[in-house]
C-alpha cells in the first residue's frame, strides 16, 4: 500500500484496487491511480493527491498569472475550492512527471461528510496551506527579481531533488508573473556569479549554499511575515 501524507497523518493506497481509502476505510468511490505528464493542466473537478509529481499551483488576476506555491507528495490540490467557498481560483500545471492519485471532487465531499476526523483534517491543511501561500506572498514582494528567481530555482530543485532542471525563461517568467527580460536579466546575474549555468531550456545549480542564501531560503516564516520584519519586531520587544 502507498502511503499519502495528509497534514501529518497517514491515508492509504490501496494500489492494487487502484482505490484510495482513508485511515478509517471510508472508501473515496473512483479514486485512482493516475500518471501526470509534465506540462499538462489538471481537471479542477478532481482532487490530486501527487506521489512523486511536482505541480505548480498558480492565480491569475487579470491578464497576469503567477504561481503561489508548489505542490509535491503530501499536498492535496484542488481540496480549496471544495472545502472554503469564495476560495480564488486555482490552476495546477505539471512541471516534473509523476504519478498521483485522482478523486472525484465530489467523492471527497460525501466521504468527509461521514467521516468527521476526515474532514477536519482535511480543513487543517487547506488552512494551513493557504497559510503559507499568504506567507509566501509576502516575504516575495520583498524580494528583487534576481532574488525571486533564485528562491524558485532553490524550492524547486528540492521538491524534485535534482540540480539540474527543466525549464525554459518563457517558463518561469510566467510561473513568476513577471516579464520574460527580467528573467534572463536575473540569470545572467546569477550565473555571472557562478550560481548557476543556463542552457537552452535547461538551469544547472552550481553552487546550491549561494544560491539558497540569494534567494533567502533560510528564511524563517511566521504569521504570514517575512522573517526579516519578525526580527525586527522581536528586537523591539526586548529592547
Amino acid at each position: 500500500m502507498d502511503a499519502i501524507t495528509l497534514g501529518g497523518e497517514t491515508i492509504q493506497c490501496r494500489s492494487a484496487a487502484d482505490h484510495f481509502q482513508s485511515a478509517d476505510e471510508h472508501l473515496f468511490t473512483g479514486g485512482a491511480r493516475v500518471r501526470l505528464a509534465p506540462g499538462a493542466m489538471l481537471n479542477s473537478g478532481d482532487i490530486f493527491f501527487p506521489l512523486d509529481a511536482v505541480l505548480a499551483l498558480c492565480m491569475r488576476q487579470e491578464q497576469a498569472r503567477f504561481q503561489i506555491g508548489l505542490a509535491g507528495k503530501g499536498d492535496i490540490v484542488g481540496i480549496h475550492r471544495l472545502l472554503l467557498p469564495g476560495f480564488p481560483a486555482v490552476t495546477a500545471r505539471v512541471l516534473s512527471g509523476g504519478s498521483a492519485v485522482r478523486v472525484p471532487a465530489d467523492a471527497i465531499f460525501r466521504a468527509s461528510k461521514v467521516d468527521h476526523s476526515l474532514h477536519e483534517r482535511l480543513l487543517r491543511y487547506a488552512f494551513r496551506s493557504t497559510a503559507g501561500f499568504l506567507a509566501e506572498a509576502a516575504l516575495q514582494a520583498t524580494l528583487m527579481i534576481e532574488e525571486r528567481v533564485a528562491r524558485w530555482i532553490a524550492l524547486y530543485g528540492k521538491a524534485v531533488q535534482r540540480d539540474d532542471l527543466a525549464i525554459t525563461h518563457r517558463e518561469l517568467a510566467e510561473l513568476l508573473g513577471v516579464r520574460r527580460s527580467g528573467v534572463t536579466v536575473a540569470l545572467h546575474v546569477l550565473e555571472g556569479e557562478r550560481i548557476i549555468r543556463s542552457r537552452r531550456g535547461r538551469l544547472q545549480v552550481l553552487d546550491r549554499d549561494r544560491l539558497h542564501a540569494t534567494g533567502r531560503c533560510g528564511d524563517a516564516v511566521l504569521r504570514g511575515k517575512p522573517a526579516n520584519v519578525v526580527r525586527k519586531e522581536t528586537a523591539h520587544v526586548e529592547a
